[in-house]
């Protein structure tokens, strides 16, 4: 129920803050991508609550202040391979290269579909099997 409550609150913030980030979009700048970056960390998220009661039962400030380094620093690499991946997938749309790709990939579904169905014929599926029976 603590964290439900604390859901609550966080996303009544992110209502406030939130509109500050569309502001800094499109991203034009590292000061925007920090900028962005500082209003994202508002953002309701689990993770960050759980980091943030762990920081706040940890003993200290200096305890609870290198937890939630630590946490960002984990977090760092996946969040800029998620950027590049974004970057990736959106050019990759514009280019119309996914476009093609999928279309490959249906039209080998479709093939291997076929193929498979093929394989089928010839075998009485209809006959019946009994183990331990003689006949």
């Amino acid at each position: 129920r603590l964290i439900a409550g604390l859901e609550k609150f966080g996303a009544h913030v992110w209502r406030r803050v939130e509109p500050l980030g569309r502001r800094l979009l499109p991203v034009r700048s590292p000061a925007h991508a920090f900028g962005l970056g500082l209003v994202w960390g508002w953002l309701p998220c689990g993770l960050v609550y759980s980091a943030l009661a762990l920081a706040l039962i940890s003993g200290s400030p200096q305890s609870g202040g290198l937890l939630m380094v630590s946490f960002g620093l984990g977090t760092l690499p996946m969040l800029l391979a998620m950027g590049k991946a974004t970057q990736y997938i959106t050019g990759a749309i514009r280019r119309g290269t996914l476009h093609k790709v999928a279309g490959a990939l249906v039209i080998l579904f479709g093939v291997y579909t076929g193929y498979s169905a093929t394989l089928g014929q010839g075998h009485d599926h209809t006959a019946q099997h009994h183990h331990g029976t003689t006949h």
